[in-house]
């Protein structure tokens, strides 16, 4: 487990052993994140080099993914914070109804 917990923080993507030994274990659909061999005698897992790989791929794209969706949601409000303002500039003028000290029923007659 440590040696795998190495590998990931290598990588740039720190996983704790507690979460190495939950990804050897089989999800509700029974498969596993890392492909693993446990030996109950030892009472260790022996994890395939491959899915450690793929593993840490994974979990890059996810990092990398979240920093697109951070991106697109500071764009989209600016988008939305430039909208309002371009709205404020091209809505017309609000017109009293009369002008200060004129009478609104002279001004209809």
């Amino acid at each position: 487990m440590r040696e795998v917990a190495r590998l990931f923080e290598a990588a740039g993507v720190a996983r704790t052993e507690r979460s190495i030994t939950n990804w050897c274990q089989p999800n509700k659909m029974g498969v596993a994140r890392l492909e693993n061999y446990f030996d109950p005698n030892e009472r260790k897992y022996f994890i395939s080099p491959k899915s450690v790989e793929l593993q840490k791929e994974r979990e890059g794209f996810a990092q990398e993914r979240q920093g697109y969706v951070g991106k697109l949601m500071n764009f989209n409000r600016k988008v939305g914070e430039l909208e309002t303002k371009l709205l404020q500039l091209e809505a017309p003028e609000r017109q009293d109804a009369s002008a200060p000290g004129e009478n609104p029923a002279a001004a209809a007659g």
